[in-house]
């Protein structure tokens, strides 16, 4: 069985801790794209499986962000189109 999982980051600073918590504290990813010589654990990580009332918890949430997003990107495009219409 595999490990599903989602996460949304407000910043790309994150990602990297992030990456290290996804492989328990260690930097496993960083090895297989060769950027470092041998697997070591570099941050306190535990393991936290994800059950069902866990993804029956999140799964509304990520609509949520996931709609939040779209009204962003739906907010920029009028705001553009504005630009558009006084630069002209």
């Amino acid at each position: 069985m595999g490990e599903g999982g989602a996460i949304l980051l407000k910043d790309d600073a994150s990602v990297e801790r992030a990456e290290i918590f996804r492989e328990k504290g260690t930097n496993r990813s960083q090895f297989w794209r060769g950027q470092v010589d041998n697997i070591t654990r570099v941050d306190f990580c535990q393991f936290f499986p994800q059950t069902s009332s866990k993804c029956h918890y999140l799964y509304p949430q990520i609509i949520k962000s996931c709609r939040n997003i779209r009204k962003q990107i739906g907010k920029l495009a009028v705001v553009s189109a504005g630009f558009r219409t006084v630069k002209d």
